[in-house]
């Protein structure tokens, strides 16, 4: 989701619970878990305490596995959203025309140019903080919008100066010390490029830490002074993706190893799901019987063709032209780069809580 959103929705009517919005996407249990950030931390943790232990395989089963299933199925997903219908296509067809031509080109120049390929690699890596950061921000300020904790102009940008710094905090590490450039990435080697220097690295974390500070004085004296407390999942979720970001070198690897599935993917999926069912069964569709419309066969089918093209994209095409000769580290790895690039730049125009579209199926 977009970090382009509006905090304040229409006063509802406090004697009319079912008026109200929902607080949460689809369950409590589902929403700590998976969008939230629970389930990351608690595998996290496991992680540590398991460590040198056998047992840490199951642990990178248990990743590997999140990736087929939530990982690689939310930027298929994509692709089901945005192209789901003529109007929808036309309306967005900056994205669907231009923004898919210009990344199918990329794709094949990086297939056919295999000293491309890291490039790309490079480029969606510096494209990541920016990407999960604004969908943390989306889905926290969504968090607000269903408990009706409006923010003020001023709050909404303290809350934006402390992502947007983790996201200049990310980028320039990357650009300025090799061991947060990595090495290699889905087979290929990682260009480093040191491009900035460490006091400016200084500076971005100097940033970092003060926008923090004042986040935390922000929420501390709106609890203080209107007895409103940020809501607590939007907290959770907020920490959840700053923290994969800041931790040191190795505990961000083994953070990672969990955080895209089971974090940014998982709670992707989730506001997709919500979407595509309340399109199809209205916008008061929710709690338990938001839950029970995701086992009938309109979601179902969804769900499975989510599935069914994400398996395509990143199994099916790289397995078809490595038997045509092709290299399939290089297929995948610029396969993956290039609809990534589809998937952040399309996300950062279909998710606009701004859009009545939008809001009024994810809010309520």
């Amino acid at each position: 989701m977009t970090s382009s959103v509006a905090t304040s929705i229409p006063s509802s009517n406090a004697n009319d619970e079912d008026s109200r919005p929902y607080c949460w996407i689809l369950h409590p249990v589902i929403d700590l878990l998976f969008a939230c950030g629970g389930i990351v931390w608690l595998l996290y943790a496991l992680h540590f305490f398991l460590a040198g232990s056998v047992d840490v395989k199951a642990l990178l089963a248990v990743s590997a596995t999140g990736v087929l299933i939530f990982s690689e199925t939310h930027t298929a997903s994509t692709f089901l959203v945005v192209y789901r219908s003529s109007d929808v296509r036309t309306r967005f067809a900056f994205c669907t025309r231009w923004v898919a031509l210009a990344c199918l080109a990329l794709a094949v120049l990086g297939i056919a140019m295999k000293e491309l390929t890291p490039i790309l690699v490079k480029v969606y890596l510096l494209m990541v903080p920016h990407h999960f950061m604004a969908q943390s921000y989306g889905i926290a300020m969504l968090y607000c919008m269903k408990s009706e904790f409006t923010l003020g102009r001023w709050e909404k940008r303290v809350v934006l100066l402390f992502v947007n710094s983790v996201t200049v905090f990310s980028v320039v590490k990357q650009l300025t010390y090799k061991e947060w450039s990595g090495d290699v990435f889905l087979g290929q080697p990682i260009p480093y490029w040191p491009l900035l220097s460490d006091s400016i690295c200084r500076g971005a974390e100097a940033l970092l830490i003060g926008s923090a500070i004042v986040f935390s004085i922000m929420i501390a004296k709106r609890a203080v002074q209107s007895g409103q407390l940020f809501p607590v999942p939007a907290q959770l979720t907020i920490l959840t993706g700053v923290t994969a970001f800041v931790l040191a070198p190795v505990a961000t690897g083994i953070f990672w190893l969990y955080v895209s599935a089971f974090f940014h993917g998982s709670q992707y999926l989730m506001v997709v799901a919500a979407k595509v069912v309340k399109e199809k069964a209205g916008a008061d569709c929710k709690g338990n019987r938001l839950l029970r419309r995701m086992f009938t066969p309109f979601a179902l089918r969804f769900f499975a063709a989510t599935t069914g093209l994400s398996i395509l994209i990143y199994k099916g095409i790289p397995g078809a032209l490595q038997h045509a000769g092709l290299e399939y580290v290089t297929v995948a790895a610029a396969i993956f780069t290039t609809v990534n690039y589809f998937h952040i730049i399309t996300d950062g125009v279909i998710w606009r809580l701004r859009d009545p579209n939008v809001s009024a199926k994810l809010v309520t």
